[in-house]
C-alpha cells in the first residue's frame, strides 16, 4: 500500500507541474472568463473593475498552484528522498522550499519565451508566498499530528 500511495503522489507531482508548465505557455489565458462560463463568477459590466478581479483572481491562483506544488513536493520527498535518518523534516522542508523556488523563477523564464506572455520577479514573489503558506501547512499538520499521537498514545499507555 505504501508503494502505491508513494507513486500517486509522485504521478500527482509531476501531473501538477505540467499543469503549471501548460498554463504558463497559454497565450491570453484569463481566469475570470472561465470562471463565469463555471457560473463561479457574476458577469462585470464595468472593465476596469473587471480588470481589478481578473488580476486579484490570478495573482490568487498563482498562490494556490504554489501552494499545492509545495506540498506534493513534500509528501513526495519525505516519502522518497527523506524516509529515514536524522533531520528528516527539515530536510524536507528545506528541499521543498528550494525546490519549489526554482521551480517557480524558471517557470517565470519560461513565460518570457511564450508570445506575449512576460516573465516577472513580483510573480516569482507571489508564487514563494504560496510556497511558504504550503509551509506553514505542513507545519500545522505535523504539529496536529505530534499532539494527537501524543495525547492518544498517552492515555493508551495509561490504562
Amino acid at each position: 500500500m505504501k508503494n502505491k500511495y508513494t507513486f500517486l503522489l509522485i504521478f500527482l507531482l509531476f501531473a501538477w507541474t505540467a499543469v503549471i508548465i501548460y498554463l504558463s505557455s497559454r497565450q491570453g489565458l484569463l481566469a475570470l472568463p472561465f470562471l463565469q462560463k463555471l457560473n463561479l463568477f457574476p458577469q462585470i459590466a464595468d472593465k476596469g473593475l473587471a480588470n481589478e478581479l481578473e488580476y486579484i483572481v490570478r495573482k490568487s491562483a498563482h498562490i494556490i498552484e504554489y501552494t499545492i506544488l509545495y506540498l506534493l513536493v513534500y509528501l513526495s520527498s519525505s516519502r522518497v528522498l527523506f524516509r529515514k535518518g536524522e533531520n528528516r523534516l527539515a530536510k524536507s522542508l528545506l528541499f521543498s522550499l528550494i525546490f519549489c523556488f526554482i521551480f517557480a523563477i524558471s517557470d517565470e523564464w519560461h513565460q518570457i519565451l511564450v508570445p506575449s506572455r512576460d516573465g516577472r520577479i513580483s510573480d516569482i514573489l507571489i508564487d514563494t508566498f504560496g510556497v511558504f503558506l504550503g509551509q506553514i501547512l505542513v507545519l500545522i499538520g505535523v504539529l496536529l499530528k505530534n499532539f494527537l499521537f501524543n495525547k492518544f498514545s498517552s492515555k493508551t499507555s495509561r490504562t
